[in-house]
């Protein structure tokens, strides 16, 4: 196999797990959604992501780990 075809295989591979990440992210709650944006579409460190949210940053941090497991689910569904 040269470089080449390892190079598309990776993009291919990539551009499918993009897309079952696309997919699953659509079907979080509004409220996972928003904690997803202002994360990591935002880039809010935890401490903002608590005052703006009404939360405790211990929270916010047990929060996103599971909205990061249920994402992993819901891609891993799809397979």
């Amino acid at each position: 196999m040269s470089d080449t075809e390892v190079d598309e295989t990776l993009n291919t591979d990539d551009e499918v797990q993009i897309e079952k990440l696309q997919r699953a992210l659509t079907r979080l709650t509004s409220d996972e959604k928003a904690l997803v944006t202002l994360f990591y579409e935002e880039e809010k460190p935890v401490t903002e992501i608590a005052y703006i949210l009404h939360l405790t940053e211990n929270n916010v941090k047990v929060k996103l780990h599971r909205v990061r497991k249920k994402l992993c689910t819901l891609m891993k569904e799809e397979d």
